[in-house]
């Protein structure tokens, strides 16, 4: 019997805490949970202050108070992120930004800042 293909497979676990694990490689993968979709103001008055600040420094923006900004929490970790949502947010380049620290985004949150993204469209406004 040729097993050879199998040798070329890899298991995949997708744990409780919502981590995708290939046994082949030890890869894991991050849930990134959304928090609270919160003021500039709110955020820098709070636990998370430093994750907006240096989210405003990567992306060269100024702190708007009145800006609003998704917080996301990176299950199992105590690691948050942070992403400003203004009327023209993609949520495919907070996708692959996320990929990058090899986490992926719940489908309820994406789904969440989606229609937040298309009420501020909608309303024509910048923010709650």
């Amino acid at each position: 019997m040729n097993t050879a293909w199998m040798k070329s497979l890899k298991l995949y676990t997708i744990t409780q805490r919502g981590y995708i694990v290939s046994e082949g490689d030890m890869m894991v993968k991050f849930t990134a949970k959304l928090i609270s979709i919160i003021t500039v103001e709110e955020a820098l008055n709070s636990e998370v202050s430093g994750t907006v600040r240096v989210r405003a420094s990567h992306d060269d923006r100024e702190l708007d108070p009145n800006q609003n900004v998704a917080i996301l929490n990176i299950e199992g970790t105590t690691s948050y992120q942070a992403y400003f949502v203004d009327p023209d947010t993609d949520i495919e380049k907070i996708k692959a930004d996320l990929e990058k620290y090899g986490a992926v985004l719940n489908h309820n949150s994406e789904e969440i800042i989606k229609k937040y993204v298309e009420r501020m469209n909608n309303e024509g406004c910048q923010g709650d």
